[in-house]
């Protein structure tokens, strides 16, 4: 049986999912047969992001603490019966990597985080970290063991071959997204060691050195000098201790026998392309995209022939995501019934809005209750003149003309959202005594939201909810966050690559038109400027709001200029060829798992 180990980073949501759809890609593919994923993502990102059985399966499992004491192993609980999950979790129980230290999803905290990076990385607790894993690595056939196949199971092959999974039991990669840890084992054990990241965190780090104050003094008075000495000798000594923190997970990550970056790559300050010991191979692939999002899709202009290539399927498809997105317009807004929702003159849009800023403590924003917009209300065009930030790509930004032609009545928006972050439940209860926003000089927009009387309020649920909705049986598969934004208008959320990623899949082609809001962190995270430049000639439609306007919950605005982009004609640019990044990893992990068995 053939086992790859994944080491994924629990920092963030981007990490796990396109993990995920590797992992089921590999199996799929027939490269593993079973994949140990060493994370300490929460379990309800771990059970809501993976793919139901055979690849995993949360039935009757428990957490427990193998005998070696370095790991904590998702397993079936003691019964006779063995659980078939393809994919199985190990949580370690120590840090990994330092992520980003954040206070919440948009405050960054560089020196906080290079302290960490620098206490993860010191030689002592580096060698208890390393001397745990490969303990852990010791015992992991006998973990993998237990969890899928009992020691004197029969296989057959034509009938005639009987064997033990043991015999057969390989570790023949290790995977790191993005913690360089997993590749020192790889090189310890001798086994391919392989990064798969848009980004190295010593390409993050680097640029958080900034971030230390300077050494660098004017001459103060005498009384002041001694407390001076204090400080540059302190600051001198910290910036040292990142340096030498920086340089180990450098040596670390030029061990990888393959550097795979997907689209939106970072760049890093790893010298890959050097010798040390065996060169290490840098390969591009496309965006890492669920494959749920990269289903055949047919627009209204595609002639019959189109649709009877693809058998027919894409219609029935077409038709399950029109279902879906039903269920959560009637949650949310009620029956369709003119007179509870009457517009007068104008027309109303309804619009679903994904609010996700997974991956990291605190709130989306603050719990004040604003009276909604107001005149004074102004989106961040990214106009060179009003906000001269070329790192952020200009996304899909067009011109504007100072006169523009009359035109009928714009649509107005009957908002409503579903909260896909850590403290969804009170954000829920914080949106619902919002008033519906509304345009300057719009008659009142009503509807029922089941949940609460005032029907001028703002309609809102959890993904949680939102997911239950969907489920059609009690054992058909869930519903993923990649799918509820595929089901949404737009998304507000930070630059992340999942978030990235999942929002151009589903801005194009059919029925899809998702588009994006979003709000920077602060510092900026120079993931960011690659994401977005990528985003946008992938077709992708996003505007930026200021976070005062996002923390006041002024969003209507927006959400109107997002929509109206994709209306004038942004997005749908993106090709199916340009998402297969998962297919094109399982074949250069095939060729690489070959050239280790042979």
């Amino acid at each position: 049986m053939k086992v790859i180990i994944y080491y994924i980073s629990g920092h963030g949501y981007g990490h796990f999912t396109r993990s995920a759809t590797i992992m089921k890609a590999l199996l799929d593919g027939g490269v593993a047969d079973r994949i140990v994923a060493r994370t300490r993502v929460s379990m309800d990102v771990f059970e809501q992001t993976l793919p139901p059985p055979p690849y995993y399966s949360s039935t009757s499992t428990t957490s427990s603490t193998n005998s070696n004491s370095h790991t904590r192993t998702s397993s079936k609980s003691k019964s006779k019966s063995k659980s078939k999950s393809k994919i199985l979790r190990s949580e370690p129980p120590y840090e990994l990597d330092a992520g980003t230290v954040q206070s919440s999803p948009l405050d960054v905290d560089p020196i906080g985080t290079l302290c960490e990076h620098n206490r993860i990385f010191h030689k002592s607790c580096l060698d208890d970290i390393l001397k745990g894993e490969m303990e852990f690595v010791s015992s992991l056939l006998t973990l993998v063991c237990d969890n899928g196949y009992s020691e004197e199971e029969e296989r057959t092959n034509n009938g005639t071959t009987t064997r033990t999974s043991t015999d057969a039991d390989t570790i023949v990669a290790i995977l790191c997204d993005a913690t360089p840890i997993g590749i020192e084992i790889a090189h310890q054990i001798n086994v391919p060691g392989i990064l798969i990241s848009n980004f190295d965190w010593c390409g993050i780090y680097d640029g958080f050195l900034r971030h230390i104050p300077s050494t660098t003094t004017d001459d103060n008075d005498e009384e002041d000098d001694n407390s001076t000495t204090t400080t540059t000798t302190t600051t001198l000594l910290f910036r040292q201790e990142c340096q030498t923190a920086l340089t180990t997970a450098n040596n670390m990550y030029r061990k990888a026998t393959v550097v795979i970056r997907p689209r939106a790559a970072v760049s890093s300050p790893v010298g890959y392309e050097e010798e040390y010991g065996r060169r290490t191979r840098v390969m591009d692939t496309p965006w890492i995209c669920p494959e749920v999002l990269r289903r055949p899709r047919q627009s209204d202009d595609e002639d019959k022939e189109d649709g009877e290539e693809c058998g027919g399927g894409t219609d029935e498809l077409d038709a399950i995501v029109a279902v879906q997105r039903n269920r959560l317009e009637l949650a949310l807004f009620g029956d369709d019934d003119d007179d509870d929702n009457d517009g007068g003159d104008c027309e109303i849009r309804r619009c679903i809005v994904l609010v996700t800023f997974g991956g990291q403590p605190g709130s989306v924003g603050d719990n004040s209750t604003n009276e909604g917009t107001s005149d004074d209300d102004k989106l961040l065009k990214n106009s060179p003149l009003e906000h001269p930030h070329e790192e952020d790509g200009n996304v899909n930004e067009k011109s504007t003309t100072t006169t523009t032609p009359t035109v009928a009545a714009k649509p107005i928006l009957q908002l409503g959202f579903i909260f896909a972050t850590n403290d969804a439940n009170a954000q829920v209860q914080i949106q619902r005594t919002q008033p519906q926003p509304q345009p300057q000089q719009s008659p009142t927009i009503t509807h029922n939201n089941n949940t609460n009387t005032n029907t001028t309020t703002t309609p809102a649920i959890t993904a949680k909810q939102a997911i239950q909705l969907l489920q059609i049986t009690p054992t058909s598969p869930p519903t993923t966050i990649a799918e509820l934004t595929n089901l949404c208008d737009v998304v507000l959320c930070k630059p992340g690559y999942g978030t990235i990623c999942e929002t151009l899949a589903s801005s194009h082609g059919g029925n899809n038109n998702t588009s994006m809001v979003y709000v920077r962190r602060e510092p900026e995270f120079v993931e960011k400027t690659f994401l977005l430049r990528e985003f946008e000639r992938g077709g992708g439609v996003g505007v930026r709001l200021d976070r005062s306007l996002f923390e006041g919950r002024r969003w209507y605005d927006a959400i109107e200029e997002a929509l109206e982009k994709k209306v004038r004609g942004g997005g749908g640019n993106v090709v199916q060829n340009e998402l297969t990044g998962a297919e094109v990893i399982t074949e250069i992990l095939r060729k690489e798992v070959m050239a280790t068995t042979i």
